[in-house]
């Protein structure tokens, strides 16, 4: 599933819109072990297990997708079990 797609339908960014431009911007990344984190667009395919780290909102999140959506809409009790957070952090700004 689309990077854009699946924080949109996870409620973790409110809009397809929002995501693709925090995606655009560079604050979306992907946990690549032993590297760190790689960038990713709006495009990038994300997968079960994924760690992504993700800047917006003055937060920094880091989750894990437990879950990739079947259908184009995703209940709000629902997309709460799509990931696992990780790690969450308040950033100045």
């Amino acid at each position: 599933m689309r990077t854009d797609k699946f924080l949109q339908l996870s409620r973790i960014l409110k809009q397809r819109s929002t995501a693709k431009e925090v995606c655009e911007a560079g604050h979306v990344w992907r946990l690549q072990e032993p590297d760190g984190f790689v960038t990713l667009k709006a495009a990038s395919e994300v997968h079960e297990g994924d760690r992504i780290r993700i800047q917006a909102y003055n937060k920094i999140l880091v989750v894990e997708i437990s879950e990739i959506p079947q259908t184009k809409n995703v209940s709000k009790q629902k997309a709460s079990s799509l990931y696992k957070t990780i790690s969450e952090e308040v950033v100045e700004g």
